[in-house]
């Protein structure tokens, strides 16, 4: 552990719950880094506070994570656009003549480019930022979430230690879908061996199950995990005779999982339209290109002017636009694919740990709840408990001596009480239909007045445009 306190959202794992050897957390001044079997860390939570209140300025360099030490790229890019600028500078300064070079064209042309391509721009980032923040919540995190809901479920059904055994091993197959699908979404997935899973390393699966999975294909593995899940929930709750509507809660969540590994699939096998993006970063750079030229030559001719204050405002514009689009565009690459082992990654395996300390906590501690040694309320009688147990009616009642309670009503009474309902309904069907044909023949007659009104009209009116023919022909 370094010497950095654990921040508050994400402290420790705690080593009772903890499945993962490999696993481990790390925090410095800025951010908290989660290492796995890689050793490779990446970034699971960080300090918004400290940096914003100490600026982006200290921490491009010093803290990790950001474009400046994590894709060196975006430093050489900026230093080929300087270099285009200095031979714009060049060029303008010493092999032309500056009264007869208008540099206004130039900065036309950047200003009009620096209008529309920021709506460009940020709306192919926001559609990359909503597919990542999709593949966190609706992809991985459902699949997470529902291995916790499953777990409390069972927790529910079957409290107590007897049950341990079978509830970490619905535990089990939850983490090593996980681990299954960080495999298929990996390039060269197909050919990563799944025996890690198995007794040499996480001991997630046996080593007959690994063998039964090395013969799926890989972008299925992780769904075959949750078809075991339900078929094993499903064994041992008909075992323990717990009943059917029981059993669709399970499924319910299983379908939950299976439907968020496809999305994930669809996310990562199907991106965004390459005529789209190329256009954007044929934009991003042409406008960077322009940008370059024209600060070079605005700047050879403010320093020939000696408007040293416009001229540093070229410098400015220089680094302060490519650095945005060219970091806008680095952002939306590093973050196209969350599931490998970049800084900017998704830390699966901290993912994981979290899931398997609610999950353990949840199936250990749930019976010793103190409320449950308390009575609440009177006990039901024999009758109605053996109904709760799915007993019939007259199952119930020959075991309880006691007649069933609609026999106790008896059939003419029920008989009596249905008729008197259905005459009631009948009445009051009647009496509605009564009063919308009284309503129709009054709008008819108003109807009728209207029209013979009308009539009156237009008769009137042909009577004076017989009169006023004549004039007219004349």
């Amino acid at each position: 552990m370094s010497k950095h306190e654990p921040h508050g959202v994400f402290p420790d794992i705690d080593q009772r719950f903890s499945r993962f050897s490999a696993f481990r957390q790390k925090s410095n001044a800025y951010c908290t880094l989660a290492y796995g079997h890689a050793g490779k860390p990446k970034v699971l939570w960080y300090d918004i506070t400290k940096l914003v209140k100490q600026g982006a300025l200290i921490t491009s360099f010093t803290a990790r994570g950001t474009i400046f030490n994590m894709d060196h790229t975006v430093v050489v890019i900026l230093l080929m656009y300087a270099f285009i600028a200095a031979l714009a500078f060049c060029m303008a300064h010493f092999f032309s003549n500056m009264a007869d070079f208008e540099s206004s064209k130039l900065e036309t042309v950047s200003d009009y480019l620096n209008r529309f391509i920021p709506f460009i721009l940020g709306l192919y980032v926001t559609l990359t930022l909503t597919r990542w923040w999709s593949l966190r919540t609706e992809g991985i995190g459902r699949v997470l979430d529902a291995t916790q809901n499953i777990a409390l479920i069972t927790a529910s059904m079957f409290p107590g230690p007897d049950f341990g055994p079978y509830e970490d091993q619905i535990l089990k197959y939850g983490l090593a879908s996980v681990s299954l699908i960080v495999n298929m979404c990996r390039p060269g997935g197909q050919s990563k061996a799944i025996d890690v899973l198995g007794p040499k390393r996480d001991n997630l699966l046996t080593a007959a199950e690994v063998e039964i999975l090395s013969t799926v294909p890989y972008r299925t593995q992780a769904a075959v995990m949750w078809t075991w899940m339900l078929l094993l929930a499903t064994k041992v709750m008909e075992e323990q005779a717990i009943s059917p509507s029981k059993q669709r809660d399970i499924t319910g969540e299983v379908i939950k999982a299976r439907d968020a590994i496809e999305k994930i699939i669809v996310y990562m096998q199907s991106q965004l339209p390459f005529a789209y993006v190329h256009l954007v970063t044929l934009l991003v750079n042409m406008n960077n290109i322009i940008m370059a030229m024209k600060c070079g030559v605005v700047l050879a001719g403010q320093l020939k002017e000696e408007n040293y204050m416009y001229a540093g405002c070229q410098m400015v514009y220089l680094f302060a636009v490519p650095l945005l689009y060219q970091g806008l565009l680095s952002v939306s690459y590093v973050i196209h694919d969350p599931f490998g082992e970049d800084l900017l990654d998704f830390p699966v395996m901290a993912y994981q740990e979290y899931a398997n300390e609610a999950c353990v906590a949840i199936t250990h501690f749930t019976y010793m709840c103190p409320a449950l040694s308390k009575k609440w309320g009177r006990p039901p009688s024999e009758y109605k408990a053996m109904l709760l147990r799915g007993a019939g009616k007259g199952a119930a009642a020959a075991a309880t001596g006691s007649a069933a309670p609609s026999i106790v009503l008896g059939k003419e009474a029920q008989s009596r009480s249905r008729q008197k309902e259905e005459e009631s309904i009948l009445l009051e069907q009647m009496r509605k239909q009564d009063e919308l044909i009284t309503s129709l023949r009054r709008q008819n007659s108003i109807a009728a007045s209207h029209m013979d009104e009308l009539n009156g009209k237009v008769q009137d009116l042909e009577a004076r445009l017989t009169k006023m023919l004549p004039a007219f022909t004349i």
